[in-house]
């Protein structure tokens, strides 16, 4: 919320105010202000994240993993209709993969 409302103070000075020198101070160390609590915010929501991981024993290895595997979420049938039904997704899956393992590898 407090980055927020810095944005919002940040954005207003810019209106042409003239080129004085205070104001493009104020509005340098208001861009520093801004990006510091970016960076503090970043932080503090991965050193959570670590905290949680490591609590539910999942080691911290796997805190530095980056996650799970994507899941699919759509994929296109045959027809050029697209599905998210997940058993629909699984038999293309598999037919595509039975089609290409029928052919005969080139010797």
């Amino acid at each position: 919320m407090e980055i927020e409302r810095l944005d919002e103070k940040r954005k207003t000075p810019k209106k042409k105010e003239g080129k004085r020198t205070a104001k493009k101070i104020e509005y340098t160390e208001l861009n520093k202000l801004v990006k510091k609590k970016r960076r503090t915010r970043k932080r503090r929501k991965r050193k959570e994240e670590i905290e949680e991981i490591i609590v539910n024993g999942r080691g911290p290895k796997e805190a530095y993993k980056g996650g799970a595997r994507k899941i699919v979420f759509c994929m296109i049938k045959e027809n050029g209709e697209s599905t998210t039904d997940r058993d629909e997704i699984i038999t293309i899956c598999q037919t595509f993969y039975r089609k290409l393992y029928e052919q005969t590898a080139p010797d």
